[in-house]
C-alpha cells in the first residue's frame, strides 16, 4: 500500500512539474511548437496553473499519507529540483544539474516505498559495517560519475536543439 501511494504521489508531482514546464514555455512554444496544449488553445494558462497547484497538493498529500515526513521531504526536494529546471536552468549550461541531483533522490524515495520507512541504517555506516563504508564512499563517487555522464550527454544535445530552434526562429 505504501509503494502504491508513493508511486501515485510521484506521478502527481511529475504531472505538476510538467504542467509548470508548459506554463513557463508557453510564450516560446507559441512560435516554435504550436501543437503543444497551451499554444494550441486546448488548455488555458489559468487552467494549467490550477493543474500545477492541484497536482502538487495531491502529490504531497499522498506522500504524507503513504511515507510520512521523510517522503514529504524528498517530494519537496524533487519538486524544487523540477521547478529549478523549469524556471531557471533549462537551456543553460547548468541544465544538467537538476538531473544529476534529482535522479539520486528517486532510489531513496523508492526505498521508502519498498520498506515503508527510511531506517537510520541507510544513513549511518557503522551499522552497515564494510558495506556501509563502501556505500558512504562509493555513493558520492557514483553520483559524481553519473552527473558527468549526464552532462556529457545532455549539454551537447541541448546546444544542438537550441541552435536548431534558433535557426528556425529566424
Amino acid at each position: 500500500m505504501v509503494a502504491t501511494g508513493l508511486g501515485l504521489a510521484m506521478v502527481a508531482l511529475q504531472a505538476g512539474i510538467g504542467a509548470a514546464n508548459d506554463v513557463v514555455d508557453a510564450p516560446r512554444d507559441a512560435g516554435h511548437k504550436p501543437g503543444k496544449p497551451i499554444p494550441a488553445g486546448l488548455v488555458s494558462q489559468a487552467l494549467a496553473r490550477r493543474v500545477v497547484v492541484v497536482a502538487f497538493a495531491v502529490g504531497l498529500s499522498l506522500a504524507a499519507l503513504s511515507g510520512g515526513a521523510a517522503a514529504v521531504a524528498l517530494a519537496i526536494v524533487g519538486v524544487a529540483i523540477g521547478l529549478a529546471y523549469d524556471f531557471r536552468l533549462k537551456g543553460t549550461a547548468w541544465s544538467w544539474l537538476p538531473f544529476a541531483v534529482g535522479i539520486p533522490v528517486l532510489p531513496v524515495f523508492s526505498w521508502i516505498g519498498a520498506t515503508g520507512n527510511l531506517p537510520i541504517a541507510f544513513l549511518v555506516t557503522e551499522r552497515l559495517g564494510n558495506y556501509g563504508w563502501t556505500l558512504f564512499m562509493g555513493l558520492p563517487f557514483f553520483c559524481g560519475f553519473s552527473s558527468a555522464l549526464i552532462y556529457c550527454y545532455h549539454v551537447p544535445r541541448s546546444l544542438r536543439v537550441h541552435r536548431r530552434e534558433s535557426r528556425r526562429a529566424r
